[in-house]
């Protein structure tokens, strides 16, 4: 897919001095794709993280736990009593973590 771009006369001669403007305005976008997408990604990170310190485990472990061990469960119920929706968040954020390191991949 192609789409055009309007771009000011101005901006397009001061382009023009650096080299071909199509590569130069595509190479600006993946520049800012990338800036923009690890900013996303560490505030992914920074909710994981937050998590993982709230409950001293990464989330996997979190998760076997509280569905395996009774006494677990009943210490984070009593310490925690809204666990279910961190656990749901905690992997939301996790999800989106993982779909912005694809994209950071395939950008670049």
């Amino acid at each position: 897919m192609s789409t055009t771009l309007t771009l000011q006369p101005k901006w397009v001669e001061l382009v023009q001095e650096f080299g071909d403007v199509d590569m130069i305005v595509e190479d600006a976008l993946r520049a800012y794709l990338l800036t923009q997408s690890q900013a996303r990604m560490r505030e992914a990170e920074r909710r994981v993280a937050a998590y993982r310190q709230k409950y001293q485990y990464d989330y996997d472990t979190f998760s076997r736990l509280v569905q395996t061990d009774d006494r677990f469960l009943a210490q984070v119920e009593v310490s925690n009593p809204y666990w279910e929706e961190d656990a749901m968040e905690w992997q939301y954020w996790l999800e989106e973590q993982a779909e912005w390191r694809r994209r950071i991949a395939a950008i670049s």
